[in-house]
Formats: structure tokens, sequence, C-alpha cells
């Protein structure tokens, strides 16, 4: 069966995570753009870490707000994996914003390994789903998620890259543009959970993560990571 019904609270929640992850991305490119190349090094590793760790924790956050009747359990080792993957994919990103000149023929492979990353993510944290069963996807929902990825990534570069240098109302416009890209970012998972179909009855296998051990994790880890930042 298709996920129907949502806990609304939660979903706001991953969209206000999404939302912040990139307003937080925006900043340190601004940060890599000012600093001396030593101390850019170091804000392109943290703000890799903080918007990875950022969408990592809106995808977990997402799909704790599937109502469901029992608790979810999580694979450790791809729960891990999927994280690595999002921070791995964010560092390329803030990496190639970082250079003096934006063009087309590094604006699309960038976007390409983003988009494909967060692809990755999100499908490798629903592979970490324990079920006594297999999920069902529908492949047309599962191309337009990754559709939506390489969209949403290749907006979320040009506009880090315009958005970079420091100016009289750039904190207006990250704001606005920190939005738009949590939104898409949020777009693209919500769509990747529309491909999936469940077992019926939800068996779940009995090891793993708890949901709500989970949950606690994603707080932390996300919550650390931004402030750090």
């Amino acid at each position: 069966m298709p996920v129907s019904e949502y806990n609304h609270i939660l979903v706001a929640v991953s969209f206000a995570v999404a939302i912040f992850a990139s307003y937080t991305a925006l900043n340190m490119a601004g940060r890599v753009a000012g600093s001396a190349r030593s101390n850019a090094r170091i804000w392109l590793m943290g703000g890799g870490f903080a918007l990875g760790v950022g969408i990592w924790a809106m995808h977990f956050v997402g799909m704790l707000a599937m109502d469901h009747a029992m608790n979810m359990r999580f694979d450790p080792f791809l729960t891990g994996l999927s994280m690595l993957i999002a921070i791995g994919s964010s560092l390329f990103a803030l990496w190639l914003v970082s250079a003096e000149k934006l063009r087309l023929r590094r604006l699309l492979p960038g976007a390409l390994v983003m988009g494909l990353g967060i692809s990755a993510m999100h499908y490798t944290g629903m592979a970490a789903l324990q079920f006594a069963s297999i999920i069902v996807w529908n492949s047309a929902w599962v191309a337009l998620s990754i559709i939506i990825a390489l969209l949403a990534s290749c907006g979320a570069l040009w506009l880090t890259f315009r958005l970079r240098h420091e100016g009289t109302d750039v904190a207006l416009r990250r704001a606005g543009a920190a939005v738009l890209m949590g939104i898409a970012i949020a777009g693209m998972h919500y769509a990747g959970m529309k491909a999936a179909h469940f077992p019926q009855n939800w068996p779940m296998e009995h090891r793993g993560v708890d949901s709500n051990w989970l949950a606690v994790l994603v707080s932390v880890v996300a919550s650390t990571a931004t402030y750090y930042a």
C-alpha cells in the first residue's frame, strides 16, 4: 500500500530542517568566498557537513512522519552510509560554487553529482528500513523524484554561487533562496515516498535501530552540525 497519511507536525519539521540547512549552506558559501585559502577549506568542510547532515536529517524526519501502526527499525550501516552520501555530495557542491566562475560545464556536472547523491541518500535510507518483506516501487514516481533532485541541485548551485558575496540585502535574498531550496529538497523526498508501496501489514524485523532512538540521534546530530556551522 502507498503512504497516504503523515504526521503533519513532523512533515512541517522536515521542511523547516531542509530550509535551515539550505540557509546554512548559503552562508557557508559566502564565508568560503570571502576567506583566505586556508580558512576557506575549513568553511568548505564545515558547510558541506552541515548541509549534508541537514538533508539527511530532513529525510529521516520525513520518514518518521509516516503514520504507521508499529515502530520502524533501521539498519545502522545503511543509515550511516546514507548520511555519508549526503555529506559527500554537499561537499562537492560547495567546492564547485567556491570557484571564481561557475560556467555551464561546471554547473551541469555538479548538479548531476549532487542530484544523484541526494537520490542515492534517499533510497539508501529507504533500504535501511527493515521489513520482513520487500517494498514495491512505482518506477514513474522514482524517475520523477530523481528529476526533482537534479533540477533542485541545479537551482541550488546557481543560487549559492550568485548569493555567495555579501551585500546590502543579501541576508533577505538568501532567506528567500533557502525557502525555495528547502521546498525543492523536501519535495524530492516526498515524491520518492509516493513511489513506495509498503507491505499491507507493515511486518517489521525485530533488529536494527528503533525509530525513537533514531529521532533522538537525528535531532542531536543535526543540531550539532548547524550550531558549529
